[in-house]
């Protein structure tokens, strides 16, 4: 039990429960309250309204509990967007400010439950990379669910997330969406430290091989049933104060993007670099 032990006595506040370990995984939120400094670069080409839009951006979010069973947040997106034929345009998408309440954490279920509101500022952006001008309210639940007690050995190692959130724009006449999607992750810290020690080593002990479905489809105004996303399969590396992922990013169809893309994170526990910030 090294590996984990040597995880968990210092990330005992963020995505545990029980034995269980739930990174923060880089398209769908987790279900869990803790603070931390994330920063994801994304990369994608996009149909846009003249052609193919190349786009890309470095997002940052910082978050802090305030108790041990409430958080806010705020992040920040700066993008790079180059439309087919024009010139290329940069400046910070709209700021996203949330706060996430932790209903539930069952140790011996390996789950845990959380909701949250994000609000996306409008007008705190700028207009050349397609900032709006009106905000977007958006409630949403998120759930994590391991699958150690499982008899099949095999599949101890799996689990699942999930997060659903709609959309409520403040301004009449804009489309209310339904965005949100599932995980799939197989843990090798958890195969080699609770199941089987197959005798893997550094880096791949800590690894976690995972794929992620987001999705959002539209509800109303004119683009009912439109429906976008990816699959983004990857890998994440889990270390004592930082954990790195990966993942590229295939559009499920032609309304959500023309190539593979990628995803690269660079996720911090702030409260095991500052340990006075931990909530537990």
């Amino acid at each position: 039990m090294c590996c984990i032990l040597a995880i968990s006595g210092a990330a005992s506040a963020h995505g545990f429960a029980g034995k269980r370990f739930f990174p923060a995984t880089l398209s769908i939120d987790d279900s869990f309250v803790s603070p931390e400094l994330d920063f994801l670069y994304d990369n994608a080409t996009l149909p846009g309204d003249g052609g193919k839009v190349h786009a890309s951006g470095l997002a940052v979010e910082f978050a802090k509990p305030l108790t041990r069973t409430f958080q806010l947040s705020i992040g920040a997106d700066y993008l790079h967007l180059r439309p087919a034929g024009e010139a290329a345009a940069n400046g910070f998408d709209n700021v996203a400010v949330g706060a996430k309440y932790q209903v539930f954490i069952h140790p011996e279920a390996e789950s845990a439950l959380a909701v949250g509101v994000d609000l996306d500022v409008g007008g705190s952006g700028s207009r050349r990379v397609g900032a709006e001008s009106f905000s977007t309210i958006a409630p949403a639940v998120f759930y994590s669910k391991g699958f150690g007690n499982v008899s099949v050995p095999w599949l101890q190692p799996l689990a699942v997330t999930a997060q659903l959130a709609p959309t409520f724009p403040t301004r009449h006449g804009e489309p209310h969406e339904l965005a949100g999607g599932f995980t799939l992750q197989y843990s090798l810290p958890y195969l080699e430290d609770f199941v089987k020690d197959t005798g893997l080593r550094a880096p791949f002990r800590t690894m976690i091989p995972i794929i992620e479905f987001p999705v959002r489809t539209c509800l109303d105004h004119g683009c009912s049933g439109t429906t976008t996303g990816t699959v983004n399969p990857g890998v994440m590396w889990i270390g004592r104060y930082q954990q790195l992922g990966f993942e590229l990013t295939v559009p499920v169809n032609h309304a959500s993007g023309t190539r593979v893309g990628f995803l690269l994170q660079y996720h911090l526990y702030l409260d095991d670099i500052i340990p006075s910030w931990s909530v537990r």
